[in-house]
């Protein structure tokens, strides 16, 4: 759609991504863009562009950063702690509230949600590089 057989872009469907770029600038999500201006979601999803200017983050789609209007970046670094990643936790957020614990078994039971959060969002071995690895070699079967 728009373009020639030798898939180079049609003056109007440079022009519509262009347009497209604009408009999605105004929104931080996908379903934000869904609600407030279906016509514009519709022409994402037919022209299958969500990859484009989308990224997903905890099963929602996010304009990617540099499609972000300096308003709605800021606006939503407010709201969510990130423009790329609702992360309301640095990495050394997540470390500090690790080191409270000696395992990972200990800091998922005590501490439930900030180790779903960093599991999530980080790597696990990078959190809880201060706890002692178990190997599962040194255990001891009484037979």
């Amino acid at each position: 759609m728009g373009l020639s057989d030798s898939k180079t872009p049609t003056p109007y469907c440079i022009y519509m991504y262009v347009r497209i770029e604009k408009e999605i600038s105004k929104y931080g999500t996908m379903p934000e863009i869904k609600v407030k201006n279906p016509h514009l979601f519709s022409r994402i999803e037919n022209l299958r562009l969500s990859d484009k200017y989308f990224v997903l983050i905890r099963g929602v789609r996010v304009v990617r950063e540099e499609y972000m209007s300096d308003k709605v970046r800021n606006d939503f670094i407010k709201k969510y702690g990130s423009a790329q990643g609702y992360k309301k936790y640095s990495l050394q957020e997540c470390q500090n509230i690790a080191r409270k614990y000696k395992s990972r078994m200990e800091f998922k039971e005590k501490d439930t949600s900030m180790y779903d959060f960093s599991h999530r969002n980080y790597d696990m071995d990078e959190v809880c590089k201060h706890m002692i690895k178990k190997s599962p070699h040194n255990r001891t079967d009484n037979k």
